[in-house]
């Protein structure tokens, strides 16, 4: 089994610019499933956290989460790879263990697996989480602690149960205060 690379720079990066200038919408609409999975329980989490004056949305992909909290929430500052300011909240959804072994099942046979209503691709799906397949793109509660030096919480825990999307536990969302 591939052992994370977690605590070792990539080989390769990915230059973001270039990519988002050469995607098309199929590609736009790959990548975004966020909006439809995590925005109402992140409205959730605001509302109940009134006050809250910044939020960073660390890989936060084509921008479509931070673009709609800063539409709805005008005196939040919201940011995508920006620093969380004091008192504000880092927010992340991230794929652990659990989804490695998930995807590594639709990655086998993504025909059986994904149907016309999936937001993915079945042809290009092992190509687009090569890294989380690979182990290189994982996180843990641990490890978020292990950096952050704080446990995270669930937003889950604040946005209400009802409205957790079915993977909540392949990808994690979860907060930590700063």
């Amino acid at each position: 089994m591939t052992q994370p690379r977690s605590d070792r720079a990539f080989e390769a990066t990915i230059d973001w610019e270039q990519y988002w200038a050469d995607a098309d919408e199929r590609d736009r609409a790959d990548a975004s499933p966020s909006k439809t999975l995590l925005l109402k329980p992140l409205l959730a989490f605001l509302e109940d956290r009134s006050g809250v004056e910044s939020l960073a949305d660390v890989g936060c992909g084509t921008g479509t989460v931070p673009f709609a909290v800063a539409e709805r929430h005008p005196d939040v500052s919201v940011g995508g790879y920006d620093a969380v300011a004091p008192g504000g909240n880092l927010l992340l959804t991230y794929h652990n263990a659990l989804a490695q072994a998930h995807f590594r099942q639709i990655a086998a046979d993504p025909h059986e697996h994904l149907d016309d209503d999936s937001p993915w691709d079945p042809e290009r799906f092992a190509d687009r989480f090569e890294a989380v397949l690979d182990g290189e793109s994982l996180l843990s509660h641990e490890r978020i602690h292990d950096v952050l030096g704080t446990w995270p919480r669930s937003v889950w825990s604040v946005a209400g149960e009802d409205d957790r999307y079915p993977a909540w536990r392949h990808n994690p969302f979860a907060y930590v205060p700063k």
